[in-house]
C-alpha cells in the first residue's frame, strides 16, 4: 500500500472503484485529513481516462453546495494521478441499506 502521495500521509484504504482507490490521508505538514481519490497506473496511461479524471477535477471545483465535498488539492505523482477532498466521515450508502 502506498505510504505517501504527494503532500498527505496515508491512514488506509477506505474505498476502491472501477478506476482506482480512495485512501483516509492526512497532509504532513498542517494534519488535515483528507480522502484522497487516485487512478489506477493503468487507466493513467490512457489519454481518455486522463481527460476524465481531469474533468471530474473541474467539474467538483466548481459545484459549491454543503451536499458536495470540496476538492482540497490535485496532483501528479510517480505516474499515480490524484485529488484530495474533504473527508466525509460516517456510513456508507451500503451500511445504510442494510
Amino acid at each position: 500500500m502506498l505510504e505517501q502521495l504527494g503532500p498527505y500521509l496515508i491512514d488506509e484504504q477506505i474505498g476502491k472503484g472501477g478506476m482506482g482507490f480512495v485512501y483516509s490521508a492526512r497532509h504532513k505538514e498542517t494534519g488535515v485529513q483528507v480522502a484522497l481519490k487516485t487512478l489506477l497506473n493503468v487507466f493513467a496511461d490512457d489519454r481518455n481516462f486522463r481527460d476524465r479524471f481531469h474533468q471530474e477535477i473541474e467539474t467538483l471545483q466548481q459545484l459549491q453546495h454543503i451536499g458536495i465535498v470540496q476538492i482540497i488539492g490535485y496532483g501528479q505523482e510517480d505516474g499515480i494521478l490524484y485529488y484530495a477532498m474533504e473527508l466525509v466521515k460516517g456510513r456508507t450508502l451500503f451500511q445504510i441499506l442494510k
